[in-house]
C-alpha cells in the first residue's frame, strides 16, 4: 500500500516522468534494504540527485516529498529539507563561504540540502569568485565517508548545471544518470488544472465561460513564453494578483453579494494578455508547485 507521501506525489499535476522515476528509485531502495535485512549482499543506490528544469516546475515540492520518502524508507533519520541559494551562501564579505556551506550541511543532517539554481554558486567568468570555496566545501562533504545521513539535490536549468559540471568533474561524478530528474515545462492544460486546484482549495470556482477564457489566456502565455516563464508560479501569480483582485473590485460594487457572488469567477475577471507572458516577477526559492 502506498504511503501518504507517495499518494501526494501522484496527486501533483503533470510531472509524469519524474513521478515514474521517483517510484522506481524508491522501489529499488526498498528492495535493497529488504535484501540487507535478510543478510543478503546488497548495494544501496546512489543518494544525491539533480532536479533539472525551469522555475515553477515543482522541484522544491518533489524535494520535500523525497525527504519524507527517504525517512519512511529508513534512509534518512529526519527527512526535512533545507533550501539554499547563492545569496545565502556567498555573502557580501569574502571568506565566509565555507562556513556558510558547512552551516547548511549541519542543518541538513538527517535530511535533504536542496540548492536551487545551483550553477550560480560557480561563476566561470570570475576566477576569484568566492562561490568556488562553497563548491569546494560541498565536494569535501560529498567525499566524507562519515557523512551518510543526508541527501544533496542540485536544481536548475539543465544546460547551466552541465556547464558547471564541465568545470567541476568531481562534482558531476556524484550524480549518475539514474539520479538526474528532468522537470518539463507545464502545458496550458496542466496550468489550468493548477489554477483550478488552487481555486478549489480556497473556495473559488470558475464559470464555464471564465474557465474557457483563462485557458485561452494560458495557451497564449505558453506560446509566447521565454526562459523566464514561471510555469506554476506564473499561473498562481495570475490568479492571486490579477484575477482575484479584479473579482474583489467587481463584487465590492454590489450592495449585498450572496455566497455565489463571493465565490464565482466570471469572464470579466480574467485579464487579457499584455506584452509579456510572465506577469509579476516570480517569487524566490521555495515555491510549492
Amino acid at each position: 500500500e502506498d504511503s501518504d507521501s507517495m499518494a501526494e506525489l501522484d496527486k501533483m499535476v503533470g510531472l509524469g516522468n519524474v513521478k515514474a522515476k521517483v517510484r522506481r528509485y524508491m522501489s529499488l531502495m526498498a528492495f535493497q534494504r529488504k535484501r540487507a535485512d535478510k543478510g543478503i549482499s546488497s548495494k544501496m543506490p546512489p543518494l544525491h540527485a539533480l532536479f533539472l528544469g525551469a522555475p515553477g516546475t515543482g522541484k522544491t515540492s518533489i524535494a520535500e516529498l523525497m525527504g519524507r520518502l527517504m525517512k519512511e524508507a529508513g534512509v534518512l533519520s529526519k527527512g526535512h529539507v533545507v533550501v539554499r541559494e547563492r545569496s545565502q551562501i556567498v555573502g557580501r564579505h569574502y571568506g565566509d563561504e565555507s562556513a556558510a556551506m558547512l552551516k547548511a550541511l549541519e542543518e541538513a543532517e538527517g535530511g535533504v540540502l536542496f540548492i536551487d539554481e545551483a550553477y550560480n554558486l560557480y561563476r566561470e567568468s570570475d576566477p576569484k569568485d568566492p562561490g568556488r570555496d562553497a563548491v569546494d566545501a560541498l565536494l569535501t562533504a560529498l567525499a566524507d565517508p562519515r557523512r551518510r545521513n543526508w541527501m544533496l539535490i542540485l536544481g536548475g536549468y539543465e544546460d547551466r548545471i552541465l556547464k558547471m559540471f564541465e568545470m567541476n568533474p568531481g562534482l558531476a561524478s556524484r550524480f549518475p544518470d539514474s539520479n538526474r530528474y528532468r522537470f518539463e515545462d507545464y502545458t496550458a492544460d496542466e496550468l489550468l488544472q493548477i489554477a483550478e486546484n488552487y481555486c478549489a482549495d480556497n473556495a473559488y470556482t470558475f464559470t464555464a465561460e471564465a474557465r474557457e477564457k483563462l485557458y485561452g489566456r494560458l495557451c497564449a502565455d505558453v506560446e509566447a513564453k521565454d526562459e523566464t516563464f514561471g510555469n506554476a508560479r506564473h499561473v498562481l501569480n495570475l490568479v492571486e494578483t490579477e484575477i482575484l483582485p479584479a473579482m474583489a473590485e467587481r463584487v465590492a460594487a454590489m450592495a449585498a453579494p450572496d455566497a455565489q457572488a463571493l465565490t464565482m469567477i466570471l469572464p470579466a475577471d480574467i485579464p487579457a494578455r499584455t506584452a509579456g507572458p510572465n506577469g509579476p516577477r516570480r517569487p524566490g526559492v521555495g515555491f510549492r508547485a
